[in-house]
């Protein structure tokens, strides 16, 4: 066994001796019980594939059986463009498994039971989304009715996953758009819980604590043991759907129809940097050089080697730093100053740059001090990667460069700007129009392997389009008086007429795109609005 294995190893039984000696009897007996399960679970392997086999009704094994099929299709998906693709087979069994696990046992769509995510992923990647959206409306439906005739109701609160906590730092953006959801009075009010385990390690315990005001986080063993059962129940899925009352939306559907109301109601940033944190964030750009007085510009571009896991998977989210490079000079030269911010590992360490600080490869580098440059900055520049999310959330000022899924264009406010990829369509010989993007399949691909599968090719914007949206952004923070012409508004008006119009598409009519698409990007390519392509074709 590799010596790292080993080390691993150690610290895990580590941690668990920890938790039983800070627990006790209850939390030795729970992880007796759940090391129990899962060596039963393994033993009923082949007896859960003979069950299905000969189409006996348990529902735990069709449950376990579609669970796989559904995790060998998306790890050979992954791999392959070539593999099973949209409508394989492995797929659709998948499909059928858990549907009929969910019918014999309803209780299985429970999100304990993973059922619900696996089939409305799997719905989701072949590019079934309404069918996807009717099976959570189905799905919410009855576990109100259980939740109900077991009257958990009246303890008026519900549990959120733990991957807020743990996983990726941009789905904060859904808690985000949970938690304004039910300030605005547009789901109910229940109390989130979140359930973290003192062992587990977190994306960003500084960014956690600023959530704590809305969202109560629990790390006590013994009190998670208490309350696992509940749990089961009360699971609210707002990394895949969010409920309102009188609807169920997409996560990214619901983060704009909640910032659009946000916004539409004058409220403040939903997040307020503390005292502390200010005062440590530009005591720390002081000693990196930055002079007092001076404002800055956060950077974040994603780059290959963050969580792809070898496959390219998230390829279409990747950039190259050097086309930023112009912008960069850009805010120098107006007299500011670029923090770039992200993980050392798969980041590009910088070249030396005046008023320019790597803070990805610097040893200031910390979780908070992330947090203060994302709220801090006087805009941040961002890629379809995570850490946009926590300028949104303090109010900061967006510009989000390489904007791949264009889903993404309903999440932003008023004083946002954005540049999408465009795709070119290799069997059409054509760029895909901005309807075609802002329209399902293409809105919602989330996969590079869904991209090769049809035929696109995807491009990074360029450095010169990420300079004009820059310079765009300073233009309007630096005169009150700028304005757009005629032409310019006529333009983004018929850009926004789109996406109203694909926006019930998704699952919503009160969803719109607030931001503006970058002036420049969309001067050079306003032939790909849908009614110029349309002209001309028909003076060809």
């Amino acid at each position: 066994m590799p010596k790292e294995k080993i080390k691993k190893t150690v610290l895990f039984l580590q941690l668990k001796v920890l938790q039983i000696q800070k627990g006790g009897l209850p939390v030795l007996w729970l992880k007796l019980n759940t090391l129990l399960n899962r060596l039963i679970k393994k033993l009923l392997v082949p007896i859960y594939h003979l069950a299905v086999f000969l189409k006996i009704d348990w529902a735990d094994a069709y449950g376990f059986v579609g669970i796989k099929l559904a995790l060998r299709y998306f790890r050979f998906s992954l791999q392959s463009v070539n593999g099973d693709g949209f409508g394989g087979t492995t797929a659709n069994r998948a499909i059928a498994y858990l549907k009929r696990a969910i019918a014999i046992k309803p209780e299985l769509s429970f999100p304990q039971y993973s059922l619900t995510q696996f089939l409305c992923r799997l719905l989701f990647s072949m590019r079934k989304a309404d069918e996807s959206l009717k099976m959570m409306y189905r799905i919410t439906e009855l576990q109100s009715k259980i939740i109900k005739a077991r009257q958990l109701d009246k303890l008026d609160i519900e549990f959120i996953p733990r991957v807020f906590a743990v996983g990726s730092i941009g789905v904060y953006s859904f808690l985000d758009a949970y938690i304004k959801a039910g300030i605005l009075g547009l789901r109910s009010p229940k109390r989130p819980i979140l359930l973290v385990d003192w062992e587990c390690t977190v994306n960003n315990p500084c960014y956690l604590n600023y959530w704590r005001r809305y969202v109560t986080v629990i790390s006590d063993p013994l009190t998670i043991a208490y309350l696992h059962p509940l749990e089961r129940y009360l699971t609210n899925t707002i990394s895949d759907y969010i409920s309102f009352y009188d609807d169920v939306l997409l996560n990214n559907v619901a983060i704009g129809v909640a910032n659009r109301r946000w916004e539409a109601e004058g409220r403040p940033p939903i997040l307020t940097l503390s005292t502390e944190d200010y005062e440590r964030g530009w005591n720390c750009l002081k000693s990196l050089g930055m002079p007092e007085g001076a404002w800055f510009v956060s950077l974040h571009v994603r780059e290959p080697g963050w969580r792809d896991d070898g496959s390219a998977s998230q390829a279409f989210r990747n950039c190259d730093i050097k086309t930023y490079f112009s912008a960069i000079k850009t805010i120098v030269d107006a007299g500011g100053w670029v923090v770039r911010i992200g993980d050392p590992i798969s980041m590009t360490p910088l070249p030396s740059m005046e008023n320019v600080i790597d803070l990805a490869h610097s040893d200031a580098k910390s979780d908070w001090m992330d947090v203060f440059c994302c709220a801090q900055c006087r805009f941040q520049i961002g890629s379809s990667s995570g850490m946009w999310p926590i300028s949104l959330a303090f109010g900061v000022p967006l510009i989000m460069t390489n904007m791949l899924p264009t889903i993404l264009a309903y999440n932003f406010f008023s004083q946002d700007l954005f540049i999408p990829r465009l795709c070119w369509s290799i069997k059409e010989n054509r760029y895909l129009s901005f309807r075609e993007l802002l329209t399902p399949p293409f809105t919602t691909v989330f996969r590079q392997y869904s991209y090769d599968s049809m035929g696109l090719r995807i491009e990074e914007n360029s450095a010169e389009d990420i300079n004009e949206v820059v310079k765009e952004m300073l233009a309007r923070l630096d005169s009150k008086s700028f304005e757009y012409t005629e032409e310019n508004e006529l333009l983004q008006e018929r850009f926004r007429s789109l996406g109203d119009d694909c926006g019930p598409l998704h699952g919503n009519k009160g969803v719109g795109i607030n931001a503006r698409i970058g002036n420049d990007f969309l001067y050079k390519k306003k032939h790909l609005l849908e009614d110029c392509i349309m002209e001309e074709r028909m003076n060809v």
